[in-house]
């Protein structure tokens, strides 16, 4: 029903007519909203009593600290970059028609988007300013009113690159005066870094202001143009006996070739140019703005929703591929990017970091790591274990097929050789360990280990073994060394001392002990020879247990892995032949990928975790297809072209490893 008011207005002059309406209820806007003030105030009393009546002194921290965290990033990622859009400008005539003047970085246009006259260039396209995460302004008035004051000091167009870092700089240090950054080496990291952009900013300044000298730019130039000029009539057929020459062809192709190192020399004289080879400078600025401001973003939603719940985040995933982080001692933090199509489980991605981080025990040690207090030094002793690591995750980085995918090797105690041979093996290697009071010792070949101590094969319920024997791989070129080695689990923080040593020259033979300050190196050294000679030809002669089958195999099967559980023994054998158009070195990685990534799978469970035991699988690949069959205590991965069904998989498996026990191929 509609509210009549109009008749109670006596004269448009009386100031207490109108008040008199503002005190109306029946059809005001007291009556409308009365509900919605009345929610408001419910749910702000309510945070109110949460906040100052709930919540601990670090909890009220931590949610104002949280948004003025991002702000500071933010500010500090803003000025990084205006420095680098100032030196680009210095140095490029492309990213200074791109990003114009300081004016153009306040406008809250995309600076790609418009001309000088203040039109867009390209109507109708996209703006990158559009872009979620994108910070549409790179400058304010204060600080361009600063920038241009600096420019004219210095006698310049263009406002010292530098300034913009300093002032990232002193953001970073006001960010750890309010806590925001944890400790001074996480400041001294942020500077570091800064100080890095710099450096290199420096660096392209430097090649811009050493040019090429201009004596030898004219005498090139000169010398060209003038053989060009000369050519014209040195080229010409003038006395012609036989058939006429019509085209000049040596001299067009000596006309190509040396005009074509003048235009290669003219570009390279200045490579920040607008030639089509030139450095697309603008572009690169453009993709290193857009990139960071969403990345920050989505760090501090990812920090937020953690600490909000008082947990860590272990792993996201998605379309594009996911992201794995482990903190190890409450200290250090490893994060592994496996990229889109990538078939690694979460279990072998933990292991992987278990034993990347372990690489770094072992080379620096516990203690290292966790009181040092120098990034930068920290940086140089991580190198020594940058080769192990490069291993340990060799091919991961390309790891989208079950072909492709890498792994570090098979178990490190299956070896291929005979039991009778092993033994013998054993018998020498502790005779040879206990003359010189080492528990610790081992027999590598091609990084499996041939024989160990008993001691040493307590190392691999650790992963300590597979370590060691990498690190050895590392060490191949060289013939005998003395390394302290430290180890993850059972000495993070007393080093051992690894002596290793190559026994036959030119093959891939290590005998390799772990040992405390004694025995000394040089007296080892002299004992190798007159222990091990005699037992050379044996060595070399050792036989594998497994060469060939002696039956024939299914047309499809390429090859297997052949493990005994019980024995410690393994071998690997496929087809040689490409007639399928794959190596013997796919196929044999193909077969260590598959074993790495389902060994898990047929693991027995633990009597609480309630899952059932699995005693086959399969998989078909883009290249190959493998099964996987338990039949204790052997287990066999069977390889075979991808053409196959999976029953004809299953089948072919089975009666492969029935013929190769009923044959007694494996004693």
């Amino acid at each position: 029903m509609t509210i009549i008011y109009t008749k109670k207005i006596t004269t448009s002059g009386y100031y207490g007519g109108f008040f008199q309406f503002l005190c109306r209820w029946k059809g005001s806007v007291y009556k409308s909203v009365w509900k919605d003030v009345l929610f408001w105030l419910l749910v702000y009393y309510i945070l109110r009593v949460i906040y100052t009546g709930m919540l601990s002194e670090e909890g009220r921290k931590l949610l104002l600290q949280s948004e003025m965290a991002l702000k500071y990033r933010l500010a500090i990622m803003r000025y990084i970059h205006l420095g680098v859009i100032i030196c680009m400008q210095t140095l490029s005539t492309r990213a200074e028609k791109h990003f114009g003047e300081l004016e153009d970085l306040l406008d809250e246009q995309c600076p790609s988007c418009r001309s000088k006259e203040g039109k867009s260039s390209h109507p109708g396209s996209p703006c990158i300013r559009d872009k979620p995460g994108y910070i549409p302004r790179m400058l304010t008035e204060e600080e361009k009113d600063i920038l241009e004051d600096l420019g004219r000091v210095y006698g310049s167009e263009k406002p010292p690159y530098w300034i913009p870092l300093v002032w990232a700089c002193r953001v970073a240090e006001e960010a750890r005066s309010k806590g925001l950054v944890g400790t001074s080496l996480g400041l001294q990291s942020i500077i570091s870094e800064i100080r890095g952009v710099r450096t290199r900013l420096g660096q392209c300044r430097d090649m811009e202001n050493i040019n090429i000298p201009l004596v030898y730019t004219q005498v090139v130039t000169m010398g060209c143009y003038t053989w060009w000029i000369v050519s014209l009539i040195a080229s010409q057929f003038i006395e012609q006996d036989g058939m006429d020459i019509y085209f000049p062809i040596f001299s067009v192709l000596q006309l190509v070739f040396f005009m074509g190192w003048l235009k290669v020399a003219e570009m390279l004289i200045n490579p920040f140019g607008e030639d089509e080879d030139d450095f697309d400078v603008d572009d690169i600025v453009e993709r290193n703005i857009k990139i960071p401001f969403p990345v920050l973003g989505s760090l501090n939603g990812c920090w937020m929703y953690s600490r909000s719940l008082d947990c860590s985040l272990l792993s996201a995933s998605s379309n594009d591929g996911s992201v794995t982080w482990q903190e190890f001692d409450n200290f250090f933090v490893l994060i592994l990017i496996v990229k889109d199509g990538n078939i690694l489980e979460e279990k072998l991605r933990r292991s992987m970091l278990d034993l990347v981080y372990s690489a770094l025990v072992l080379s620096l040690g516990s203690d290292l790591m966790s009181s040092s207090t120098s990034v930068e030094k920290l940086k140089r002793e991580m190198r020594s274990c940058y080769r192990v690591i490069d291993l340990i995750l060799r091919d991961m980085a390309a790891a989208s097929t079950a072909s492709s995918l890498a792994t570090i090797c098979l178990k490190p105690f299956y070896s291929p050789y005979c039991p009778d041979d092993l033994q013998k093996m054993k018998t020498y290697l502790e005779s040879f360990c206990g003359s010189f009071d080492i528990a610790y010792g081992c027999m590598l070949h091609h990084g499996v280990a041939v024989a160990c101590t008993d001691a040493w094969r307590e190392l691999l319920s650790s992963h300590e073994a597979l370590l060691l024997s990498i690190w050895v791989r590392c060490l191949q070129p060289i013939s005998a060394c003395d390394t302290p080695l430290f180890l993850p689990h059972k000495s993070p923080k007393v080093p051992f001392r690894l002596l290793c040593f190559r026994l036959i020259g030119g093959e891939p033979l290590h005998l390799c002990l772990l040992c405390g300050s004694t025995p000394n190196f040089s007296d080892v050294l002299k004992q190798i020879n007159p222990f091990w000679r005699p037992h050379l030809q044996f060595m070399k002669g050792m036989k594998s247990q497994f060469r060939s089958l002696t039956f024939k195999t299914d047309p499809y099967f390429l090859g297997f892995v052949l493990l005994d559980e019980g024995k410690n023994w393994g071998t690997v054998q496929v087809e040689e032949s490409d007639e399928d158009g794959t190596s013997a070195k796919e196929k044999i990685e193909a077969l260590r990928s598959f074993h790495i990534r389902f060994s898990p799978l047929l693991d027995p469970p633990t009597s609480d975790s309630g899952e059932i035991p699995v005693s086959e699988t399969y998989e078909i690949g883009p290249v190959f297809a493998c099964y996987a069959l338990n039949v204790s205590p052997f287990r066999m991965y069977a390889l075979f072209k991808k053409s196959i069904t999976p029953h004809h998989m299953r089948v072919a498996s089975r009666h492969t490893l029935e013929k190769i026990l009923k044959s007694k191929l494996v004693t």
